[in-house]
């Protein structure tokens, strides 16, 4: 027979049996379980070294789950940045800012005191506080000044925005947490107390600063319990990652709030709230785009890390929620507080009681921190900055103390729940 003419002889098509597809489960098993090992491992090896588990090992103890498609993030953007030097008093717009371990700069490094007691002077409980404006002049930090100004009266006082020399150091504790202030001058006591109608001082922080208490500040990585004991026995010892610390703020170096919510709120009031009314550090907001499902109000509850910038992200991490006092309810144009029926307050009271550590509050808005950089230094951040969630939470945070506060008569507890 001529070769040429030879066809050659087809294959025949091998349909896989049940056991190469048993085969090929039980591989999948086995690749599986090994990580599963392999995860454990890791785990045991940083119990008895003290070495950091990494957020990749943790995941890895679930079963894998199956690869997702892309999904339709949210685009956002700081829509504001806000700092306010002098506690409780109206904040200062900024177009860009260099965000810090202890949040932006100038931020609450002042606050007001009544005196002789030193109590720290909240705009909760003293509502006219609004009436002061602040501005920072021209000028680098050693001669740029801040200028306070009455906006009923119209007088203006004008101090250091970093005063050179520190006055009468003065005890100051707030929310439990312990400072040293220093005292401006006379002058700035003068103009407050004129305008207040009773005696208050304004202090300076200096360079001491507060203690973040609870469970508000970021978790850090404790060594091993073998690792400390043996290097205990050695007599070496562990660096440690610095107590989170804060300025005159409530209980954290930030705040982010969301455009969407504060939509939210004006459509209740029928009228268009006051973002400065919430005391924000950060303002986002969902970029303009077609396709994408917008902001919700309220989404932010469940953030736990956000993304700030696009070459090198400042990564802020968001450990707790915002308990809300009668600072919503203030007017900025009298100084007293808006109507009954137009209160923000009032309205959020219905459904935004939704963190159980502060039961008798609404909760607007997220506590932040800056994660720690190699460097130690800071990121600028500006308005306009791409933002993205890169991680969320299950369940809402719960907001907690320690120490405990201790135990107050009825009328005080009644107070506090209001701001």
């Amino acid at each position: 027979m001529d070769r040429a003419h030879i066809q050659p002889r087809p294959r025949r098509r091998v349909e896989p049996s049940a056991c190469d597809a048993h085969d090929s489960t039980r591989w999948g098993v086995i690749r599986r379980y090994a990580g599963f090992a392999f995860s454990v491992t890791t785990i045991l090896r940083s119990l008895l070294l003290g070495t950091a588990i990494s957020d990749s090992t943790a995941v890895s103890l679930r079963p894998s789950p199956r690869r997702r498609r892309k999904s339709n993030a949210k685009k956002m953007h700081i829509s504001a940045l806000y700092i306010h030097p002098i506690k409780s008093l109206l904040p200062i717009a900024l177009q860009s800012s260099t965000v810090t371990a202890l949040g932006l700069p100038h931020d609450r490094t002042f606050v007001l005191v009544r005196a002789p007691q030193n109590t720290p002077l909240h705009i909760g409980h003293l509502s006219q506080l609004c009436l002061f404006s602040v501005a920072i002049t021209d000028g680098d930090d050693d001669s740029a000044s801040l200028e306070v100004t009455h906006t009923l009266a119209g007088d203006t006082l004008r101090i250091p925005l970093v005063p050179p020399v520190l006055g009468e150091a003065v005890e100051v504790t707030m929310h439990l947490s312990a400072c040293t202030g220093f005292a401006v001058g006379a002058d700035a006591d003068v103009f407050f107390s004129r305008h207040l109608g009773f005696a208050a001082r304004l202090l300076f922080i200096g360079p001491s600063t507060r203690k973040v208490l609870g469970n508000i500040a970021p978790a850090q990585q404790q060594p091993g319990f073998l690792a400390s004991w043996f290097a205990a026995a050695a007599g070496k010892q562990q660096q440690q990652e610095e107590d989170a610390a804060i300025t005159f703020a409530d209980c954290a170096p930030l705040l982010v709030t969301t455009a969407a919510s504060l939509a939210a709120v004006s459509a209740r009031t029928g009228d268009d709230v006051d973002v400065r009314k919430f005391r924000p550090n950060i303002v986002l907001a969902a970029d303009d785009e077609d396709g994408r499902e917008p902001l919700q109000p309220w989404e932010e509850d469940y953030w736990a890390e956000l993304e700030i910038g696009e070459d090198a992200p400042a990564t802020l991490l968001c450990t707790a929620n915002c308990g809300r006092c009668l600072s919503l309810n203030v007017d900025f144009a009298t100084g007293g507080f808006v109507e009954n029926h137009r209160q923000p307050l009032k309205l959020l009271m219905k459904d935004r009681r939704v963190d159980s550590g502060v039961k008798f509050s609404p909760v607007f808005g997220r506590y932040a921190f800056l994660r720690r950089r190699e460097d130690g230094g800071g990121v600028v951040l500006r308005v306009g900055d791409r933002v993205r969630v890169s991680k969320r939470n299950e369940e809402r945070t719960v907001f907690g103390w320690s120490p405990p506060p201790p135990k107050k008569k009825k009328k005080e507890r009644k107070k506090d729940e209001e701001c």
